[in-house]
Formats: C-alpha cells, sequence, structure tokens
C-alpha cells in the first residue's frame, strides 16, 4: 500500500471525524424529533381518548333523555285519557242537572196546582159549610 502524506491523512481525518460528528448531530437531531413525535402522538392519541369519551357520555345522556321523553309521551297520553273521561263525566253531570232543574220545575208547577187546587176545595168546603 502506498503511503498518504500526512497533510492528506490530516484531511481524511478531519473529514472522518466531521463526517462522524455530523452524523452524531444528525441522530441526536432526529432522537430530539422522534421524542416530540411521540410527545404529540401521545396528546394527539389523549385528546382522541378525550374526544371518544365525550361522544359516549352524549350517547348515554342521549338515551336518557330519549328514555325520558317516552315516559313524559305516556305520561300525557295518559293525562289526555283522564282530561277526556273528566270531561266526558262533565257533561253528563251537565245533562243530569239540567234534568234535575227540569223535574224540579214540574214539581214547582204541580205544588202550584195543588195549593190552588187545595184553596179551591178549601173555599168550595166553606161556602157549602156555610150554606
Amino acid at each position: 500500500m502506498t503511503e498518504v502524506d500526512e497533510e492528506t491523512r490530516g484531511f481524511l481525518d478531519r473529514l472522518l471525524r466531521e463526517t462522524v460528528e455530523g452524523r452524531h448531530r444528525i441522530e441526536q437531531k432526529l432522537d430530539a424529533f422522534d421524542q416530540k413525535i411521540e410527545g404529540m402522538n401521545d396528546r394527539m392519541l389523549t385528546n382522541f381518548d378525550a374526544l371518544y369519551k365525550r361522544d359516549e357520555d352524549r350517547k348515554i345522556e342521549y338515551q336518557a333523555i330519549k328514555a325520558a321523553l317516552s315516559r313524559v309521551e305516556v305520561s300525557i297520553a295518559h293525562l289526555q285519557l283522564s282530561l277526556a273521561r273528566l270531561e266526558q263525566d262533565f257533561r253528563e253531570q251537565r245533562i243530569s242537572m239540567l234534568q234535575l232543574h227540569d223535574e224540579i220545575r214540574e214539581i214547582r208547577a204541580r205544588l202550584i196546582d195543588l195549593e190552588a187546587r187545595v184553596a179551591q176545595l178549601e173555599a168550595e168546603a166553606r161556602t157549602d159549610h156555610d150554606a
């Protein structure tokens, strides 16, 4: 092998050292970049987990609201039936009251007729008795 002169040897050593140092700096930068990416990935996964949890919470809340709304609808249906029955009962009571009023008027009219008849009979009895 041929000997390399000192200057060339120094140049090659310096080139090798700079290459190794450059590679070492690049590896350090890549390691730092990997750590940043890993940290960002962890934060992204944490955010996705939080979004998923909120979505699940909203789904549960939606189901609870849906169930409550169904119960409210059933209650409203029962109230409407009760109201319809009460209205029917009220109409029937009103009809009964009107019928009672009619019967009371009829009884009063008959009572007036009877009082008039009694008065007439008393008057006749007095005239017969006086005569």
